[in-house]
């Protein structure tokens, strides 16, 4: 599974208040019992969503990040889980 969470679901947590929107990638996973996830876009300014997803699941969790000119200097926050 690939999945753009979108500045880790930043836009939803403005308009709920609340970091409900975890529970449902959480829930995605365990009922299509997914091997393999990768997360792009999955920091909330210091709050890493996959990190938070991996713990709740108790899975391994490896985080990759890029810099480039490109985007500013703006940093991708990419992130990869084996499930197996």
């Amino acid at each position: 599974m690939s999945y753009n969470i979108e500045y880790g679901g930043l836009s939803i947590y403005k308009k709920t208040g609340n970091m409900n929107y975890v529970n449902k990638y959480i829930d995605l996973i365990k009922s299509h019992r997914i091997d393999i996830v990768s997360f792009q876009e999955c920091k909330m300014r210091d709050l890493d969503i996959s990190k938070i997803i991996s713990k709740k699941l108790g899975y391994h969790h490896q985080y990759f990040f890029d810099k480039t000119n490109y985007y500013k200097n703006k940093y991708y926050h990419q992130s990869y889980r084996n499930f197996l």
